[in-house]
């Protein structure tokens, strides 16, 4: 039996801290509240001082250890799925498709958050947040499988969006570490304000995301043709201080 002052009985509280129990302290907290307790060690602590040879085998509040948790910095990716019909003719959305599974199911055993954020078909293109930051591979799965084709690439509407779906993430969560990863060919076709430069656009909300150390990965799906020298992939990758990689490299080792 674990006794506190006054004969009262103390327990051990359940899931009070979530975290890898690495280490045991004396207590923080003298009067013994809430605190999580390291069981091993408070009966090895009374095992020491001879209390189970006592005839109340009994431990008392000296012997008393609290654990020490190691707390995991989850983190929060939000992938810029890339899938309008340029990527398409490449033949690259299904294999972008097939690499961000993989992605997933890594972060669902870690614990990490994955958003994807995707182009919309219509009249007004822009951008939109396919699935909310969440932990479940299966959601995920499902909603990338049903992301239909688009006409447009508004790259600065999904940057945005990505941009201001981990600050928001971050501010719930201090610990979590923010990642964007974009797998595009780095043509932005539609502006995020009317009448606005698409490139110029997208470079501001770069030094954005930049300011708030957001890391970033650049994945160019076109780094080849009479179009490659269009993209902005590679600015973009120095802008946010983030990694530039190559698609080709990436499919060719995978």
């Amino acid at each position: 039996m674990l006794k506190g002052s006054k004969g009262k009985r103390l327990r051990p509280v359940k899931n009070l801290q979530r975290g890898k129990y690495v280490k045991f302290q004396l207590p923080r907290n003298q009067q013994l509240q809430n605190i999580n307790i390291a069981l091993d060690a408070t009966i090895r602590a009374a095992a020491a001082r001879g209390g189970f040879a006592a005839k109340s085998s009994s431990i008392t509040i000296s012997d008393i250890r609290e654990k020490i948790l190691k707390h995991p910095s989850p983190l929060v990716i939000a992938f810029i799925v890339d899938n309008s019909w340029s990527v398409h003719v490449l033949k690259t959305l299904e294999q972008t498709k097939g690499m961000i599974l993989g992605f997933l199911k890594d972060a669902s055993h870690h614990g990490d958050k994955v958003a994807l954020i995707a182009f919309r078909h219509s009249r007004n293109p822009g951008a939109v947040v396919a699935l909310p930051p969440s932990k479940s591979y299966l959601q995920a799965e499902k909603c990338l499988r049903g992301i239909p084709l688009s006409g447009s690439t508004p790259l600065p509407d999904a940057f945005w969006k990505g941009y201001k779906l981990l600050v928001r993430e971050k501010q719930k969560n201090n610990n979590a570490i923010p990642l964007l990863v974009s797998i595009s060919d780095g043509i932005p076709t539609f502006p995020l304000k009317a009448g606005g430069d698409p490139y110029q656009e997208l470079y501001k909300i770069c030094g954005l995301i930049r300011r708030q150390q957001i890391q970033v990965s650049i994945i160019d799906t076109l780094t080849e043709g009479k179009d490659a020298e269009k993209s902005c992939n590679r600015r973009l990758a120095a802008l946010t201080g983030g990694r530039y990689l190559s698609w080709k490299e990436l499919t060719a080792h995978s």
